[in-house]
């Protein structure tokens, strides 16, 4: 069926988006495996034609995320037409796709067991990214935005079953919320407010001092940020957390000293 409607689909005229912009209709075809021929999903897509190769591979994957949420991450390596050409990174779209065209998506190997281990040992999967810093640092922000969307939708079902495990997870997640990215520092606010529960998890400051110097200025961050003035979700989110990081005696010692007092008394007269 996917193939079928492939004539007619040709037969359309290319889209028009205002006087100059031309874009094409791309049917994608996305493989289970790297080089298999196992069909995993499809998706139909709208770009420009003047965009990159790079860039569409980077609209796949965010498009896969909000299509089909509840699966693993999908990271593309490569784009291939029909005849398995590979299609330049740096060329645009336009170049290579016409409307109506199927092209194959072919997957980074995260997490394929077939990719992990060679003669018996372990090995690390070589990345299809290229030397384009603008693609590595796009496919990066992809994926940290699927894993914490993934994480904030079940941090409800996800019991912290050790202290070990609560730590690893707050390693992880803290650094990563210094940045302005709306939907991130959303999605990094509820996994905090999940994990963050109880007065004996606030604890785990005390006992890895490395994390209170983390969530300190992380929270301080959120609050003085012009950009977050607004969100009231991440503010509140954030007194709410206090509320129980309060009750580490490390990260007490931080909030004294830090502006972060200072802020909430601003933003209580802002109110």
């Amino acid at each position: 069926m996917f193939m079928s409607g492939l004539a007619q689909m040709n037969q359309m005229p290319p889209i028009q988006s205002g006087e100059f912009t031309h874009k094409v209709r791309i049917l994608v075809s996305l493989r289970k495996h790297y080089g298999s021929l196992e069909e995993y999903k499809k998706m139909m897509l709208v770009v420009p034609s003047t965009d990159k190769i790079y860039s569409l591979k980077r609209v796949i994957e965010r498009e896969f995320l909000d299509l089909f949420p509840n699966e693993q991450p999908y990271v593309v390596a490569k784009l291939e037409d029909l005849n398995g050409f590979s299609l330049s990174n740096g060329s645009n779209i336009g170049d290579f796709i016409q409307s109506g065209q199927v092209i194959i998506a072919q997957p980074e190997p995260l997490g394929d067991p077939s990719f992990s281990k060679v003669a018996g040992m372990e090995k690390l999967p070589e990345l299809h990214g290229g030397s384009n810093p603008l693609e590595l640092v796009g496919m990066l922000r992809n994926l940290q935005k699927n894993m914490l969307s993934k994480l904030a939708i079940n941090s409800d079902k996800t019991k912290l079953h050790s202290p070990t495990e609560l730590r690893e997870i707050l390693e992880v997640i803290m650094p990563l919320g210094f940045t302005l990215v709306r939907e991130d520092v959303q999605n990094l606010a509820l996994i905090l407010a999940k994990c963050i529960r109880t007065f004996d998890q606030a604890r785990v400051f005390d006992r890895h001092p490395h994390l209170a110097s983390l969530v300190t200025p992380l929270c301080s961050f959120w609050l003085s940020h012009p950009g977050f003035e607004d969100e009231l979700y991440i503010i509140q989110s954030v007194i709410e957390l206090l509320d129980l990081l309060v009750y580490s005696e490390a990260v007490w010692k931080q909030i004294k000293s830090s502006s972060v007092m200072t802020q909430l008394v601003r933003i209580q007269q802002r109110q």
